[in-house]
């Protein structure tokens, strides 16, 4: 009886892990918005860091435990933020490439996690003084077979994430104020 229960549980766990090598080893997420603001407008709230608390979910009202500290450049290449929190968990986000007017790319890793985050906010003139703004990740789960199955609840929860998000800075750019993020 022991030894079939066991053969169960070991049969199960090669069938999690043969299936999870075969799961993505990484996923893309992105959401898009429009603002009624010209791409200059909107480009120094996605290049400085010290902004986005005042217009994505993660802030304060959040998870009141979060703290950031900043480093390297105020804004653009070189900018970078790390923060500590009970309930957003721990990580850093540093942007590794800026143009003006066009886009952000940044890599983004948690503590104690093997995942690395690949983040661009594009920016594009939308016509009428308006802009288009996509923003983009890819995660990339690494090598654990069981990790990948992350990426199932992954891509749905960074959606949200980046709907509120947009929504936020849609309201900042067009005001001029800190909006915080959008409705869940």
């Amino acid at each position: 009886m022991l030894a079939t229960i066991l053969c169960l549980v070991l049969g199960l766990l090669v069938v999690l892990l043969a299936v999870g090598w075969l799961l993505p080893r990484e996923i893309t997420v992105e959401r898009a918005i429009g603002i009624d603001k010209s791409a200059d407008a909107v480009f120094p709230w996605i290049a400085s860091l010290k902004t986005w608390p005042d217009w994505t979910v993660w802030n304060q009202q959040e998870d009141p435990s979060l703290m950031y500290t900043y480093s390297g450049a105020d804004s653009g290449r070189g900018a970078s933020m790390s923060w500590t929190a009970k309930k957003m968990g721990s990580g850093s986000l540093t942007i590794t490439d800026a143009a003006p007017g066009r886009h952000i790319r940044y890599t983004l890793r948690m503590q104690h996690r093997t995942m690395v985050v690949r983040g661009n906010i594009e920016i594009e003139p939308a016509g009428g003084g308006s802009t288009l703004v996509q923003w983009f990740d890819t995660v990339d789960f690494g090598m654990n077979p069981l990790v990948r199955y992350m990426g199932f609840m992954l891509r749905s929860m960074l959606g949200r994430t980046y709907r509120r998000n947009l929504a936020g800075l849609k309201v900042a750019v067009e005001t001029g104020r800190a909006s915080g993020p959008g409705p869940k």
